[in-house]
């Protein structure tokens, strides 16, 4: 039974076993990734002794308490729940439906937003169902180019909102590079918001999660889909340039720049009455080619996507809180974001604003001018445009009063991370690994990947990939194959002025997109050198890895207090799930239709806030999902008293390396541990 078919999930265990509450919220939790269309989700956990019913929305999920079999009135509230919910358990939106081509076969999604009704949409991208829950959909259109349906939950806390900032963005004409806004809206369903909001007494700040949808003109493919080295840096120095010029222009930092949030070889969609922005750059295709293309013929190698957590720079520093909040995707999180403070890095190795080679120099000169390449060139006092402290003790009293804020070459730190995790997997046409190349590449990635944020700030902590810094630019070459030599110098270079705290200098940086004129330069130079090198790849395929950890799981830890809904039910009892990134087959049946009663199974909600933990709350034998298993098989209601079966017994499990059982499924959440880690935002070529 394909997800997007299941109304319900139910999950038996027998009675000497563990686990069944957070396993059944573990299917949940894909079942809602393949149902866009449903906000809410009600699923039940059962063992002879006792049942449990649960509800799962972007709010978190929560438990009834345990009832006994011989308790038929919550029993049938769960069932009659299914049909008939409470006004504020969204089962469903109206404003998105499903259909198949062919009976149990993949879905295709009708959306109605902006009075437009779109069809045909499929699935491209899943996020967290807890939480914000991003999906992605396309809509392929013939002989047009496809529109991108975005949807999300947002939370009342947030200070600035996706659509907003890119409005902002595009206010004055469009800018190149940034994915551009064709509508927004807040979904309503029956006219109402689909909102969830949280108990009161918890002492939350923020009180709910809406659900807003927006429909974009622009796409792209995944990074892993590039067809040579050449591509992948002509469309990292456009986003270099794209993000400057949006954030001193528009005074937008994006903050959270990684794999997931960069697209290269884009399709547009036109607008009518499309006028580009005055402020519009010299980009790559420019520079190279030695002549400046009109304006609105100037388009980007990359698309800059998901505003999410966008912020506004205003002036004087008025929201200089919300810059000191930590926000980015752990791989590629620059590390003093990471840790909350302003870190040491490789302080003490500076290295002066890079020169260029005579043609990349007559190349840029023809771009950009002179004053341009002369403004950030660094004199025998200057590194950078700032003035470095000559004493380790000035730096370290630097350290103890200079605030922390999202500053511009934080996001240019993401952009390097970004950069070495493409080129280091990416696999060059007839490249063959060898031994030594193997090991030092899964050395590097796992120092990478294996890269966390802390759950506070950890001013007196290091980041583990400050080790990379320590290198110099030709030992960088050990994990790539003997056709990326060069480029893996090139990263080390790079590197090197990556590395140091600028915000540790005696006096900063003149110019606050000091590190993105850095990586430009050191792009450019190797792109000229390179022009009948492009190192051919082989688009989708990156290079092998033979550890695998285990994939990113859901783990969260929840604080819940009783809501009553009927006078005879409350909820006292907390939850905690870990679902894993590579869902299982759901073997689970849809509930049939159970006579209609009075009252309805209350659930408690959760708080949000603490999805990022690692500490789970125990309760009894229910305190985790199984790492590594497969659903039980439920068997269907009887017919004839409509009513769960007391006694249920597993069916045997299939093997974990069988692929049969993961037939059924069309959600983006099938992917491999490894591959989940760096799944750009969409997927389009497959």
């Amino acid at each position: 039974m394909p997800y997007h078919r299941l109304e319900t999930v139910v999950e038996a265990k027998p009675r000497n076993k563990g686990g069944g509450r957070a396993q059944a919220a573990s299917y949940i939790y894909h079942v809602q990734q393949a149902r866009p269309d449903r906000p809410g989700y009600y699923g039940l956990s059962a063992k002879p002794q006792y049942f449990q019913v649960l509800y799962s929305s972007p709010a978190g999920v929560a438990a009834s308490e345990r009832r006994q079999w011989s308790d038929l009135q919550n029993l049938c509230d769960y069932v009659y729940s299914l049909y008939d919910p409470p006004d504020d358990h969204f089962l469903y939106d109206g404003t998105i439906s499903w259909s198949e081509s062919k009976e149990f076969g993949p879905p295709t999604w009708t959306i109605t937003v902006g009075g437009e009704r779109y069809s045909g949409a499929v699935l491209t991208f899943i996020g967290r169902v807890w939480g914000r829950r991003t999906t992605i959909f396309m809509v392929r259109r013939e002989g047009l180019p496809p529109i991108v349906i975005k949807e999300y939950y947002l939370h009342s806390g947030r200070r600035y909102e996706e659509s907003h900032l890119l409005s902002l963005i595009h206010a004055d004409g469009f800018m190149p590079g940034v994915v551009r806004l064709i509508c927004a809206e807040e979904v309503l369903t029956n006219g109402k918001s689909i909102a969830f909001k949280y108990p009161k007494g918890q002492g939350l700040k923020t009180k709910s999660w809406t659900k807003h949808r927006l429909v974009l003109a622009d796409s792209g493919l995944d990074l892993e889909l590039a067809r040579s080295v050449n591509d992948i840096l002509m469309t990292f120095y456009d986003l270099l340039e794209v993000h400057r010029t949006v954030t001193r222009e528009r005074r937008v930092l994006h903050r959270d720049i990684s794999l997931f949030n960069i697209l290269m070889y884009p399709t547009a969609v036109k607008c009518a009455d499309a006028a580009w922005a005055k402020e519009c750059p010299p980009l790559i295709d420019d520079v190279l080619q030695g002549q400046k293309r009109d304006a609105e013929n100037r388009t980007a190698r990359c698309v800059l996507i998901d505003y999410d957590n966008g912020a506004l720079l205003e002036k004087s520093n008025k929201n200089i809180e919300e810059l000191q909040n930590r926000t980015g995707t752990p791989v590629y999180i620059a590390r003093a974001v990471s840790l909350g403070s302003v870190i040491i890095g490789t302080t003490g190795r500076w290295f002066p604003m890079p020169t260029l080679s005579d043609e990349a120099k007559s190349l840029y000169l023809a771009a950009y001018g002179e004053d341009r390449y002369n403004k950030y060139n660094d004199t025998s006092q200057t590194i950078h445009g700032g003035v470095p402290f000559l004493s380790s003790l000035d730096v370290m009293q630097k350290r103890r009063t200079e605030p922390f804020y999202h500053r511009w070459e934080y996001d240019a730190e993401s952009i390097f991370w970004t950069m070495f995790a493409v080129l280091l997997r990416a696999l060059p046409r007839d490249g063959v690994e060898n031994k030594k190349t193997q090991q030092a590449l899964e050395n590097d990635w796992k120092l990478l990947t294996s890269h966390t944020i802390p759950e506070e700030d950890q001013s007196h902590m290091t980041d583990g990939r400050d080790s990379f810094f320590s290198r110099a630019p030709d030992q960088y070459v050990t994990a790539f194959l003997p056709a990326m030599q060069d480029v893996a110098v090139l990263i080390g270079e790079i590197a090197l002025h990556v590395g140091p705290s600028y915000a540790l200098m005696r006096q900063p940086p003149t110019h606050e997109d000091h590190l993105h004129e850095a990586m430009q330069r050191l792009i450019l130079d190797y792109l000229v050198k390179h022009r009948d090198d492009p190192v051919p790849l082989t688009p989708g395929v990156m290079r092998a890895i033979r550890f695998r950890d285990g994939g990113r799981r859901e783990r969260g830890r929840y604080s819940m207090t009783p809501i009553t809904l009927a006078p005879s039910i409350s909820i006292t009892q907390s939850v905690s799930v870990a679902a894993q990134s590579v869902p299982v087959a759901a073997h689970s049946v849809p509930v049939a239709h159970a006579a209609p009663v009075a009252q309805s199974v209350p659930i408690m909600q959760s708080n949000p806030t603490s999805t990022m933990s690692s500490k789970r709350s125990r309760d009894e034998d229910e305190d985790e999902a199984p790492e590594a298993k497969r659903p039980h098989v439920t068997p269907p209601l009887n017919p004839k008293n409509k009513t769960l079966p007391v006694k249920l017994e597993p069916l045997p499990q299939p093997r974990d390396d069988d692929p049969l059982a993961l037939k059924g499924l069309w959600t983006w959440s099938m992917f491999s541990a490894e591959r989940d880690r760096i799944l750009a935002a969409s997927v389009l070529a497959k």
